[in-house]
């Protein structure tokens, strides 16, 4: 295996994702898995991989040629969101740190309802071996109906790869956050928040990946089933759990079918408060496309979003190519689902939104534009939702 065309890119990070070794039995398909895994490194314009057979040892060797590009970015832009209105971002990163496949972060976003700032670091071959660590600084403040949470946390990652399609991870998280600007007619619930309130929570998550792409996945499925749990230490408690699947099926030319169900269960714990800002928020962008955010569950006395302790989701896509030199697609959807907490019948009153959308692959990452339209508008909600999204897809 002959690695060439890395200029600043080390040796070691290209040939750690050929999923074939020097004296392996020859593979066709590890071969084409290993142009799809360079290639999803984001690293280079082009992933060439060149076989030379050598009949009379019956051995082939593998030219691996890359042509590298900027990975350093610095984006600057605004736009407009219904949950934060006008935001002004920048965003400072570099995916290949010193060539050696770190990813390093700074970001700032500044929107008329909240701001967030974060620095964050990614070793995905920690110690040169298949382990995950991660570092996330943050600060967060956002302005709600009846409250404003201002969050200062700290997270810490370590993951593993198991085989081909299996990972594991654990992440501890320490977050303070003071509610302030409560309401005086705000409900109970939304009063007992008030004040500081410190979380230690520990994430467990598991995921099977087959997808042939992480960017423009065309074949394959993706579970993933994570746990959440809050208490030992801190004022907050609570468990929360999600189970997301997701299948991509070819259908006719370079279209595809996206099929994704996700199912959300949790609860206190220990006695402690299980804080509205923690909890599912059904409806908007990523969830339920054609209505308001959280609007597909729980409501307050004033008809606002407080979050769910339980939740249930459908979504399904189908995706054409429109300008298949440029990356850019249709979709048509279909998404269904609802949150639920206390004495609300689970699976009862779905909420159903249908519409379409754009998908464009640009070479700063991927851009999305969809617009739903609410099925069985109810008092209160939203008719329709136009949301625009830059960066990865669901």
């Amino acid at each position: 295996i002959n690695i060439s065309g890395n200029v600043k890119t080390v040796d070691k990070v290209i040939r750690r994702e050929v999923r074939v070794d020097e004296g392996d039995e020859y593979s066709a398909s590890k071969i084409q898995k290993s142009k799809k895994r360079l290639e999803d490194l984001q690293y280079f314009e082009t992933v060439d991989i060149n076989q030379k057979p050598e009949p009379d040892k019956k051995t082939v060797d593998l030219d691996v040629n890359v042509k590298e590009k900027a990975t350093g970015f610095l984006t600057i832009g605004g736009g407009y969101s219904s949950i934060d209105n006008l935001i002004g971002m920048v965003d400072v990163t570099q995916t290949n740190l010193f060539g050696k496949g770190y990813s390093l972060t700074l970001r700032g976003e500044l929107g008329g309802r909240s701001s967030y700032y974060t620095i964050a670091f990614r070793d995905p071959w920690f110690l040169d071996k298949p382990l995950l660590f991660g570092i996330n600084l943050y600060r967060q403040k956002r302005e709600y109906v009846n409250y404003t949470r201002d969050a200062t946390g700290l997270s810490l990652t370590f993951g593993k790869r198991y085989k081909e399609e299996w990972s594991a991870s654990i992440t501890y998280d320490i977050e303070q956050s003071n509610v302030i600007n409560v309401e005086e007619d705000a409900d109970t619930i939304i009063k007992d928040m008030q004040g500081k309130l410190l979380t230690s929570s520990v994430t467990f998550q598991i995921i099977n990946d087959t997808r042939d792409s992480y960017i423009d996945p065309t074949t394959g499925r993706r579970y993933s089933l994570s746990l959440t749990t809050a208490g030992l230490g801190g004022d907050t408690g609570f468990w929360k759990s999600l189970l997301d699947l997701g299948w991509y099926i070819p259908i006719f030319e370079e279209s595809t079918l996206h099929l994704r169900g996700r199912l959300g269960m949790s609860d206190t714990l220990l006695g402690k408060k299980y804080p509205l800002y923690e909890r599912f928020y059904i409806g908007g962008p990523d969830t339920i496309r054609g209505v308001g955010y959280g609007e597909a569950g729980p409501k307050d006395s004033k008809n606002e979003p407080i979050g769910a302790k339980r939740a249930i989701i459908f979504n399904i896509e189908y995706l054409f190519p429109i300008v298949a030199e440029m990356k850019l697609k249709g979709l048509i959807f279909v998404d269904m689902g609802k949150g639920y907490n206390e004495g609300e019948k689970f699976g009862s009153d779905i909420k159903y939104t249908s519409g379409f959308g754009f998908r464009w692959f640009s070479p700063l990452g991927p851009v999305k534009i969809d617009y739903g339209i609410n099925l069985n508008k109810k008092e209160g909600e939203s008719k329709s939702k136009i949301e625009f999204g830059f960066g990865s897809f669901f």
